[in-house]
Order: C-alpha cells, then sequence, then structure tokens
C-alpha cells in the first residue's frame, strides 16, 4: 500500500508557534500511513531541524503574499513529488500556495494559527485582511482552527463560515518538569537569589515586548533581584535594543536568539510572561504549562480560553505594563503561589493538550477529506 503524500507549507523557515506545531506534526504522525513534506517561502533553523529528523523540504523565498510568481514553483514542486493532500499553515503559506493546488484537485486543508486580521488594524486593512482571509477559505476543503476562540471569531467575521477545532498539542516527554534546574540556572549565569521573568518569543508587534520591558523597569524599582531573560528575535530587534539601554536595563535584561533548549530554559526561569496583543492558542504558552511555570498572559480570546485568572496564572490587560509589573512582584514575593499555580498549569495542560491527541484529530481530518 502507498503512503499518502501530505505537503505541509509555512510561511518561515524560522522558528515560530505555528512553525513549531507544524515541526511536531511532520516528526509524530504515523509515517506508515503518511509521508510528509513541508514547503516554506524562507529558509532557516526550522528547515535545518526538519531536515535532521529527515523529513523532506523544500524553500521557496519570498516574503509577499499572494505572489504570482512563486505560483508556477508551487505547482511544479506539487507535480515532481506527485503530493496528495496539501496542509497550508497561516494565511501567508495559504495565500502562495491555494492557486496552484487547485489546479490539481487535490484536497487541501488550511488551519488558522491565528487570523490575519485583528482589533488593532485600522477599518480599511481589517477588511482587506478579512477578505483574504475569505478568499482562502472558498478555496480549501477543510478549516482547522487551533482555538474555539479563533473559530468563533471566524463565525462572526465571516458569512457562512464553518471550521473544526483542533487545539495545539505539546509533547510531555519532550516538556519534562523534571530537568536539572539548579544546573541550567548555572549555566545560563543566573544566582541564586535573583528572581528570573522569562520572556520566550519572537521580537515582534504581536507579542509586545515593550510592555514587558516597561513593566520589569518599574517592578525591579521595588524589587532588585529581578531579571529579565528575552529570548528571541525579530523586526523589533532594534526598538528592543534601544529601549535597554536607553533605560540603563543592562544590567537588569538577559538577550539570548533563538534557542532549542526551550524546555530547559522554561525550567529555570521563575515567572513566563507572554502578554500578546493578539493570538490563536499559542504554542509557547502551552509549553510553559507543561513544564509547570507560573504564568502571566495577557486577557485576549486565545489565552483566555486557557488560562483562568488566579487559577492556574495571572491574567492581565495588553499593552498595561503597570498591571504586569504588580503581578510580577506578587508572584516575585510569593513562591508558593507561583508553585500552585505552575502545578495547576501542569494538570490542565496535560489533559487537555497532549501532542498525541492533536495529531489522531489532524490524521482523521486528512481521512475525511480523502473520502470525500
Amino acid at each position: 500500500m502507498s503512503l499518502t503524500k501530505v505537503l505541509m507549507t509555512i510561511r518561515q523557515g524560522e522558528v515560530g508557534g505555528g512553525e513549531t506545531h507544524v515541526f511536531d506534526l511532520v516528526t509524530n504522525m504515523d509515517h506508515t500511513t503518511y509521508e510528509p513534506y513541508v514547503l516554506a517561502f524562507s529558509d532557516g533553523a526550522l528547515i535545518r531541524n526538519l531536515e535532521s529528523k529527515g523529513i523532506k523540504t523544500h524553500v521557496i523565498p519570498t516574503k509577499i503574499p499572494f505572489n504570482p510568481f512563486v505560483k508556477k514553483k508551487v505547482e511544479e514542486y506539487i507535480k515532481k513529488q506527485e503530493i496528495n493532500i496539501v496542509h497550508v499553515h497561516g494565511t501567508r503559506a495559504a495565500s502562495n500556495t491555494i492557486a496552484a493546488a487547485r489546479k490539481f484537485n487535490i484536497p487541501i486543508l488550511y488551519t488558522v494559527h491565528g487570523w490575519s486580521f485583528n482589533d488593532n488594524q485600522k477599518s480599511l486593512m481589517r477588511k482587506l485582511r478579512i477578505q483574504s482571509e475569505k478568499y482562502i477559505i472558498n478555496n480549501v476543503d477543510k478549516v482547522i482552527n487551533v482555538s474555539q476562540a479563533n473559530q468563533d471569531v471566524g463565525k462572526d467575521c465571516i458569512k457562512g463560515f464553518e471550521s473544526v477545532v483542533i487545539n495545539n498539542g505539546v509533547s510531555f516527554k519532550k516538556f519534562q518538569a523534571e530537568i536539572d534546574r539548579d544546573k541550567t540556572r548555572k549555566e545560563f549565569g543566573f544566582k541564586a537569589d535573583e528572581i528570573w521573568v522569562g520572556f520566550i518569543a519572537r521580537l515582534t508587534y504581536q507579542k509586545d515586548p515593550i510592555t514587558t520591558l516597561k513593566a520589569i523597569k518599574e517592578a525591579v524599582k521595588k524589587n532588585d533581584k529581578l531579571r529579565l531573560l528575552m529570548v528571541g528575535e525579530g523586526d523589533m530587534e532594534e526598538e528592543v535594543s534601544a529601549f535597554i539601554k536607553s533605560n540603563d536595563l543592562g544590567e537588569v535584561v538577559k538577550r539570548l536568539g533563538f534557542q532549542s533548549r526551550v524546555p530547559e530554559i522554561l525550567n529555570a526561569i521563575d515567572i513566563y510572561t507572554l502578554v500578546s496583543r493578539w493570538e490563536g492558542l499559542p504554542i509557547g504558552l502551552i509549553e510553559a504549562m507543561a513544564m509547570k511555570a507560573s504564568i502571566i498572559a495577557s486577557d485576549i480570546d486565545g489565552i483566555e480560553e486557557i488560562i483562568t485568572q488566579g487559577k492556574n496564572g495571572f491574567l492581565v490587560e495588553k499593552q498595561n505594563s503597570n498591571q504586569l509589573a504588580e503581578s510580577i512582584l506578587e508572584l516575585a514575593e510569593k513562591p508558593q503561589l507561583r508553585e500552585k499555580l505552575g502545578e495547576a498549569a501542569y494538570s490542565f495542560s496535560k489533559a487537555r493538550f497532549d501532542i498525541g491527541k492533536m495529531i489522531t484529530e489532524t490524521e482523521s481530518e486528512y481521512q475525511k477529506v480523502i473520502k470525500n
């Protein structure tokens, strides 16, 4: 029996939430039934990681959505590899894949990791983004939302919208809280009495690193043991560096670029923050929950679905650095509360976000579109 060839397309070859989802999916799916291929529109560390796992990859460089000049190249790749299913992840990947895939009359699935439109955009831009999402949805066979909140937004904004919800998942074999915390903290140069807050995300407008920096600037005035570890890269690199320099935070903030040792980092920090302006269902947050982290996150749809104020984490208003500073200070002063929230976060994530569940549900959708 021949394998079903599944082409996953992603926006970039760098590591991000949606890209991590794809990595976990293709490396853990049933390889006796499916043969995965990954097509990205930029090169990067993720491509190297996939290749090291024996996954076939291909890069067609472009930073432009709906780029007509890549259509022929995508067509050629689909034809050459004799692809049976196309699974696009995110709007930009979808915009540069769908027209080519439709030519071969093969099933197309679209996973929305977070809509390209949001309330932070100007009215005209938001309307244009909604129209582009409508185009994609009308030209695929199945839409998958990673959170119930994102599905609800789709139904509110797009007439006749239908989808299934398949939550992101993490490997609890990879994310184990039993990692030697003291050893890792020493490796990173953390002092025993320091309280480390972690920002582990891309340095982008969506993830809002400046609000976290503003909060730590205020919090450290009241607790000089506080420190901030920022892990990630992105287009706000210069703005972040400038803020740190102009506010004399060089001794307070430690910067690291892309890191593969995410479980160790999560285990080494004391408080995890994610105060995004919008989200789908952030994998980074679920990974932190799996590592029993005490969490502070913004009170937005994709996060409120999994974090309950005071039960398994703290919620703060997005872009509110004062609220964030207050929450950091409270958790810094209450180690027992940090432990309680971390245990609750772990229990919740273990019950709901195991990677096996995500893969089983995704493969079930593959079977449905093949039969149709």
